[in-house]
């Protein structure tokens, strides 16, 4: 099926292949982002093989109010693009194709809705954030929400400490690219989360004796 059959079916009202799609147009955009979320087709929004929207289409899909709201195959987005997709009030936002942000961006992205009742963004093909960026990323998120970046190689002391402070006592935290951590910064993500949040650090190949107890 080709993309122009899976827009004349989106319009007629039928959802199910929306995930091929390669190009959405406005009015599309908007039937998606209003879907009603009991259509049992539309539980999550994945668009993964879009590689870019217009700033309409952007606004539009984050009207999606389920439970994912994917866009992974978008290298690039506009600060205003980002902007809209920060108004998503749904729960779990994957922009993994991104490979960097901006200082705006990182901003807008920090304001997200706390969806109901979890929220999370997934960002995991970004490799670098400056101290500015990730202290603006982790201002998201309620008791229940998770951040993942697992592209990152590398952070900071100070990133490690606004890593800290992220979410609340049902989040989780994925870090899962880091290799190695200094005592300190071991010792301050040791204080992120409450008694059920989730710390991911699968990539970490050496512990000292000092960050194994904390």
């Amino acid at each position: 099926m080709n993309n122009d059959q899976i827009l004349r079916e989106i319009q007629e009202g039928n959802l199910s292949n929306h995930e091929q799609l390669v190009v959405i147009t406005d009015e599309v955009a908007d039937i998606l982002g209003n879907a009603e979320l009991d259509n049992p087709m539309m539980s999550e929004l994945k668009l993964n093989a879009l590689t870019s929207i217009t700033d309409y289409q952007a606004k539009s899909l984050a009207n999606w109010s389920g439970s994912l709201l994917e866009l992974n195959a978008i290298t690039s987005l506009s600060d205003t693009q980002v902007e809209y997709l920060s108004r998503f009030k749904g729960g779990m936002l994957a922009l993994n194709g991104l490979s960097s942000i901006t200082e705006n961006q990182s901003m807008s992205l920090g304001n997200l809705p706390i969806g109901q009742p979890f929220s999370g963004l997934s960002l995991n093909g970004i490799t670098s954030l400056s101290d500015t960026q990730l202290m603006n990323l982790v201002r998201f998120g309620g008791s229940q929400s998770a951040l993942c970046l697992n592209g990152l190689t590398f952070i900071t002391n100070i990133q490690a400490y606004s890593l800290s402070t992220f979410g609340g006592s049902h989040s989780a935290l994925c870090l899962n690219g880091l290799t190695a951590l200094s005592d300190s910064q071991a010792d301050d993500l040791s204080e992120f989360g409450g008694i059920k949040s989730g710390l991911y650090l699968d990539g970490l190949t050496f512990l000292s004796d000092n960050q194994a107890e904390s």
